[in-house]
């Protein structure tokens, strides 16, 4: 995938703190210059490789990339950390179920429709953004982490947040890598 992205597309993304006083943790427009570095593009693996959060890194990209891609970035996102969801929550079917929707709208299997009531079920919670074809639902790729890490406990949930998103980052470039 050779996509790339200037200042400018990123300001358009709306970052957080876009408007806000530049402290050095919000992305302003000032602050994206200096990340860019002089740069007038950045490709999509060069902005997985600056030095910000790993969930910074990811959000930027899912926001750049197509939705197919997004999808399948959230299945395998969400996928990833499931076992420990269904450890803690064994009769939940939901989030399998949503992933199984997921995955047969990318293989063609699934309408439009399909994939709207899958995100109704999770309507009710924050785990509405782990199971949708849009960019706002898809960006919970990496929510649907945390709200499973964060389900195996505290302890848990810290020890392996920074662990989660380095694997996240590294699934990234593959599919990045594989994209046309």
């Amino acid at each position: 995938m050779n996509e790339t992205l200037t200042v400018a597309d990123v300001v358009r993304m709306g970052p957080c703190g876009l408007n806000g006083e530049d402290n050095g943790t919000h992305y302003t427009r000032s602050r994206i210059k200096r990340l860019w570095a002089g740069r007038e593009r950045l490709t999509l693996m060069e902005v997985l490789d600056l030095d910000i959060p790993a969930e910074d890194r990811l959000w930027c990209v899912l926001q750049a990339v197509d939705p197919r891609t997004r999808v399948i970035l959230a299945c395998d996102f969400a996928g990833h950390v499931l076992p420990l969801f269904e450890a803690k929550r064994p009769d939940d079917r939901r989030p399998r179920a949503a992933l199984e929707t997921l995955q047969r709208w990318l293989d063609g299997e699934a309408t439009d429709e399909e994939l709207d009531a899958t995100r109704a079920v999770w309507a009710a919670g924050p785990a509405a953004w782990a199971v949708g074809a849009t960019a706002e639902a898809v960006w919970a790729a990496w929510v649907a982490g945390a709200a499973a890490w964060a389900a195996a406990g505290p302890a848990a949930w810290a020890a392996a947040r920074a662990t989660e998103s380095e694997w996240q980052l590294a699934r990234a470039r593959e599919v990045l890598r594989s994209e046309p």
